[in-house]
């Protein structure tokens, strides 16, 4: 799992030069940056030197997780301006340091971010190689990074294409950025098998419920994808029908991981296509389940009487037919799906929720009308 470090101090960023802080005044020529002085007063762990509200929730709610991490078949680092990729447990100095700030002296201006984007997803292959060699395999890459500016260091693509890990990318609903570190240590102190037992693990593209101990609740699901190839997704799938902007966003969202995946799945030797037939399935089931509430997929009735029997539906019934019979085969044959099938799933999918979006439009024009 990854972490962003400087995200998760809760401090007013209010003094203009980071070198006249405090921390970074009295920075010392440490081991850690190359030097040989072995005050170890000014050393703590990181998990003990970062303090903001991802500490102090996990630490209310598990007290002895830190100490018990040790025992789990599971790292977790973080990613910080000052030292690059950091073990939980790896002893480190004060300092305020944000991939946000410019280098002093360097022209044009250089970010921190600009400086580790050259190097860091160098380091966290090695990082995974070393694992290896020691007989501690990495088979999942969690992204729990709160900050895009954070994620954007990272070559998401070349991490993947590792052979033998899979990388899953965090998103919250309904909302963003640091306001999900509370709930990121709720899933740490109450879920930490689902980051590595296998039985057990996170699915992507599944929404879990996460609630604080003060009442709040979103929904956090995982994705193959990070924001940014999800945004180009998007914009493919638009291409080929503007419409499908008026779907629900958590909607359209589902669509472009499918579409991703596709795209991404088309490169890789040996990839079998038919999780992505699966996955484009989902996205009509899940409109489905928006426009027949009292329907949902594990019922003995199939999506396709379903649909039929729905007046406003019934159009699409012959779609929905053909669709789930490359859908079963894809989820339940011995046989490999082969791509011109996902193809005609993809088409199949493309159509019927371009009438889901031209049913939410013209639900909305009713509304409008209505309130007028």
């Amino acid at each position: 799992m990854i972490h962003d470090a400087e995200s998760l101090f809760d401090r007013f960023r209010i003094e203009p030069f980071r070198d006249l802080r405090g921390g970074n005044r009295s920075l010392t020529s440490g081991p850690d940056v190359g030097g040989a002085d072995l005050e170890k007063h000014v050393f703590l762990p990181a998990h003990r030197r970062y303090n903001g509200r991802f500490f102090v929730e996990l630490d209310t709610l598990a007290p002895g997780f830190w100490n018990e991490l040790n025992q789990q078949p599971v790292e977790l680092l973080f990613v910080s301006g000052l030292y690059g990729l950091l073990l939980w447990d790896e002893v480190i100095q004060d300092y305020d340091c944000h991939l946000g700030d410019y280098v002093v002296g360097k022209e044009p201006k250089q970010t921190i971010a600009g400086i580790w984007r050259r190097i860091l997803t160098d380091v966290l292959c090695e990082f995974i190689k070393t694992e290896r060699a020691h007989d501690r395999p990495v088979r999942h890459v969690f992204n729990l990074l709160s900050e895009e500016l954070y994620q954007e260091v990272f070559d998401w693509e070349r991490i993947c294409s590792v052979p033998g890990v899979r990388v899953h990318h965090r998103e919250f609903r309904p909302l963003a950025g640091t306001d999900a570190l509370p709930f990121i240590a709720r899933m740490l102190a109450t879920q930490l098998p689902r980051f590595y037992d296998e039985s057990a693990l996170f699915k992507d593209g599944e929404w879990y419920s996460c609630s604080l101990q003060s009442g709040s609740a979103v929904e956090v699901n995982f994705q193959p994808a990070p924001k940014a190839d999800m945004n180009r997704a998007i914009a493919s799938i638009l291409r080929d029908d503007p419409s499908l902007r008026a779907l629900p966003d958590d909607l359209l969202q589902e669509l472009a991981a499918a579409e991703n995946t596709w795209q991404s799945a088309q490169s890789i030797a040996g990839f079998d296509p038919g999780a992505c037939a699966v996955l484009y399935t989902k996205c009509v089931e899940h409109w489905l389940h928006i426009e027949m509430p009292d329907w949902y997929s594990g019922s003995r009735v199939s999506a396709y009487d379903a649909v039929r029997r729905n007046r406003d539906l019934k159009s699409l019934a012959d779609d929905v037919n053909t669709l789930w019979r490359i859908r079963n085969r894809a989820a339940h044959s011995g046989q490999a799906t082969t791509k011109t099938s996902v193809k005609n799933a993809r088409n199949l999918v493309l159509r019927i929720l371009s009438r889901g979006a031209h049913i939410e439009v013209h639900r909305s024009q009713q509304s409008n009308r209505q309130s007028v």
